[in-house]
């Protein structure tokens, strides 16, 4: 218990200090607000006759010299026909900035041919060069990440789509990724989204020490993981998304482990799991993917509600070493309160066929799981087949609450964690008479600050409800974004 609170103290006395250098030193804002043109005045349509409405009588692109023109229709949204005032041509120059494609946009109005209509002429300047970027993506279930530093490179072919290369840093994970989405057409709803990534990952599991009755080590095992996919996406809608693919996929765990509570001591390979042992060595896991996304809003801390679906296909078919089927999903709903507070839900599921192998199933407790108790202390080392998790949380702006749901400075939070996995019996546990196969609940609270070049980093304090597996009476947890 001593060494638990120890480690409490250690992560609390960081995130304090985080968080002050953040409210002393942080800039309210976005880091990486889209490019503006500041100098140029908001366009003003010409003057129509008393009780008459303005309509276009033509639009014409200058300046691009790759973005489509059917691309710029669709941002701009500007068609002949249509009516026309100030607001609508602010409007449309500021949904062509937003998009990242041009350095600076300007519109510029002329009296048509006809009675009451105007000619709108839309000049841009294509940005030449990409951006440098930093923040945090999401990826289920495995949680938030952090683009240290990379580059990103908005409308590569002039088709819209955006190609990104970036070094990670996640929940226990650190790699470099280069993805790029290419529609397949001018203003397409078809899109080409290729991926490479290369990262290794830190699995934990527990053991009792030698002599010890309730006092568990930390063991820690490095996996390197390499991908190579491809994929066709649909989008038909703003909140609606799918998409199909191929996947090459290798993984390597280490040979031997690491014993943290231990000096870092080796755990040479013949302690090992025996299911660490079973599937040593390089594995190919080849197979097809199938995403599904609906809904919009709910991770961002603004109301919505979303979905996603994901499931991957490994066959020897297809070159990989293991046939089996893992399926995850994620549901989360953020509802708005009186005084800009929300009371969010998420849940998330999991399932694995037997075949599996063991960095291939599911590890339960932690940071993005069910707080309150070790990261990865709630699964047995083998992992588990299946899982389901469920948490609520109320969340209270404290600081910039007028800058509106998704930008707040400080947000102050609630929680409530409950999960459980499920595991065939297929080969020996290292902890043989532990009960793993049970609900686990765990609750606490926590503070979110939006710093500049980030996003939210977290802090949350977790206590556990049921007596969980290692026993300590308190967990504190570092976190970038919300839990879910």
């Amino acid at each position: 218990m001593a060494r638990a609170f120890a480690n409490c103290l250690r992560h609390l006395r960081g995130g304090i200090l985080l968080l002050a250098a953040g409210l002393l030193f942080g800039s309210p804002g976005d880091a990486f607000a889209r490019p503006q043109d500041l100098t140029t005045p908001a366009p003003r349509a010409a003057a129509a006759p008393t009780g008459r409405t303005l309509r276009i009588a033509s639009v014409e692109f200058e300046g691009q010299w790759k973005t489509r023109k059917a691309v710029l229709r669709a941002l701009a949204r500007l068609e002949p026909g249509d009516p026309v005032d100030a607001d609508a041509l602010a409007a449309a120059r500021g949904r062509l900035l937003d998009s990242g494609f041009f350095d600076s946009v300007d519109l510029a109005t002329a009296p048509g041919d006809a009675r009451g209509t105007v000619r709108v002429t839309i000049r841009v300047a294509e940005r030449h060069r990409p951006y440098v970027d930093t923040g945090v993506g999401w990826r289920d279930p495995e949680g938030w990440y952090l683009t240290l530093l990379g580059l990103r490179e908005e409308n590569p072919l002039g088709l819209g789509g955006r190609a990104t290369l970036g070094l990670q840093l996640g929940f226990r994970t650190y790699g470099v990724e280069a993805d790029a989405r290419v529609p397949l057409g001018a203003a397409s709803r078809f899109s080409l989204h290729l991926r490479l990534r290369g990262q290794q990952e830190r699995l934990l599991w527990y053991e009792n020490e030698p002599g010890w009755i309730g006092l568990y080590d930390e063991q820690r095992l490095a996996l390197d993981r390499a991908e190579a996919s491809a994929g066709l996406g649909w989008a038909p809608r703003p909140d609606f998304g799918m998409e199909l693919g191929f996947a090459g996929r290798s993984a390597e765990p280490a040979a031997e482990g690491v014993n943290k509570d231990q000096h870092d001591t080796t755990v040479p390979s013949y302690r090992l799991p025996p299911a660490f042992q079973a599937d040593a060595g390089s594995r190919t896991l080849n197979g097809l993917y199938l995403g599904l996304s609906a809904g919009r809003g709910g991770m961002d801390g603004a109301p919505g509600r979303s979905v996603v679906l994901r499931a991957n296909v490994v066959n020897e078919g297809l070159g990989a070493d293991a046939d089996y089927l893992r399926v995850t999903g994620a549901a989360r709903a953020t509802a708005g309160l009186p005084g800009a507070q929300r009371l969010a839900l998420g849940l998330r599921a999991g399932w694995v066929g037997e075949d599996a192998p063991y960095y291939e199933r599911f590890r339960l407790g932690g940071s993005y799981s069910v707080r309150g108790f070790r990261d990865h202390s709630l699964s047995p080392p083998e992992g588990d087949d299946g899982f389901l998790t469920a948490a609520l949380e109320y969340r209270v702006p404290l600081l910039g609450r007028a800058r509106g749901a998704g930008h707040e400075r400080l947000i102050g939070l609630v929680f409530a964690d409950a999960g459980r996995g499920w595991a065939n019996d297929r080969v020996a546990t290292v902890e043989p008479d532990v009960d793993y196969q049970r609900w686990q609940l765990g609750a606490g609270y926590g503070l979110r600050l939006r710093l500049p070049w980030v996003g939210l980093v977290g802090l949350d304090v977790g206590l556990p409800v049921t007596a969980g597996i290692t026993g300590e009476p308190v967990w504190l947890y570092l976190t970038l974004g919300h839990s879910f």
